[in-house]
């Protein structure tokens, strides 16, 4: 039976490639999350790295 997960911002900052994770079941991310994500793409650190990581990885799929 397939699964449905919302990831939240945090959980991307965390680990930038949860999207890759869940196998065969499906991942929702709230446009909420995507502007998030846009804004803390410019901030220093592991933190903004990881933000753009987990961009890089959204773009490609």
């Amino acid at each position: 039976m397939e699964k449905i997960y919302i990831l939240d911002t945090n959980v991307l900052i965390q680990a930038p490639y949860a999207v890759e994770c869940f196998e065969d079941n499906e991942v929702v991310l709230p446009m909420t999350v995507l502007e998030e994500l846009d804004n803390l793409k410019k901030e220093e650190g592991e933190k903004g790295a990881n933000v753009r990581k987990a961009i890089r990885i959204l773009e490609t799929h």
